[in-house]
């Protein structure tokens, strides 16, 4: 059989596998397979020379903390330590994208790499990547939110992160819960009235209530993220925190 072939049915395989996962979970296939793709992507990250300055950030950390496919996300949200420029971050996962021998059925086009500035007012700054990756026939766009140089304390550790199908598993610096509240805290101080992202809140609330925070490294971790994003603390309640925030409809 040919290698071709090979690829072909390794494809195949693990395209019905995600199938009957999504129909016993009551789950979305295509979401569920976005999900196993970034998933094979942090694994080529957590194998590559780089490893060591990408942490995990976003949607997927709580995928991550929940041990679970059901928390829906379509990005990948990742903070990389070096200042690169956009053409240095677009080589970096073209590199990411060629390591060999990687036999989950996923292909990553190099070609398909691009960056682009973030520029929505809710985000801090950074990098927009975009690239294709293939299974099978199946073309599967994905795109990475990389933030650059932003603050982190306590300092990270690497964790494991879920497998769907029982593929090696990716082992990544993650975002301490401190930092994820720091941050979340900084868009809700920063926006008031104007801030749309109400899963933050749940998101700090969960939080609360999975982690056993600390004092004093919680608010060094809010202090620090004030300072780098150059935000002050209001003499009064930040307005969203306020009970006006709350019950505005």
């Amino acid at each position: 059989m040919s290698e071709k072939s090979d690829k072909k049915n390794v494809s195949a395989s693990i395209k019905q596998k995600l199938l009957n996962h999504a129909r016993q979970s009551n789950l979305d296939f295509n979401a569920l397979l976005i999900r196993f793709t970034m998933e094979r992507l942090l694994y080529r990250l957590s194998i590559s020379p780089y490893s060591e300055q990408f942490y995990l950030k976003g949607a997927m950390l709580f995928v991550m903390w929940e041990n679970t496919a059901h928390r829906p996300t379509k990005d990948l949200d990742l903070l990389f330590i070096p200042q690169h420029d956009s053409d240095q971050l677009v080589k970096t996962f073209q590199q990411i994208a060629m390591l060999p021998n990687i036999h989950d059925g996923i292909l990553i086009d190099p070609a398909s790499v691009k960056a682009e500035q973030i520029r929505e007012e809710n985000t801090y700054g950074g990098l927009r990547i975009k690239l294709i990756c293939e299974l099978g026939t199946i073309k599967i766009p994905l795109q990475i939110d990389v933030g650059l140089g932003d603050s982190v304390y306590p300092s990270t550790e690497i964790s494991a992160f879920p497998s769907l199908l029982d593929f090696e598993i990716p082992r990544i610096r993650a975002y301490p819960a401190e930092t994820v509240v720091a941050e979340k805290l900084q868009t809700m101080v920063e926006l008031g009235m104007r801030n749309s992202r109400i899963k933050d809140y749940y998101d700090v609330y969960y939080l609360s209530q999975k982690f056993g925070f600390n004092g004093a490294e919680l608010s060094e971790a809010v202090q620090l993220t004030f300072q780098r994003r150059k935000t002050a603390w209001p003499d009064a309640c930040p307005i969203g925190l306020s009970q006006m925030f709350a019950t505005e409809p």
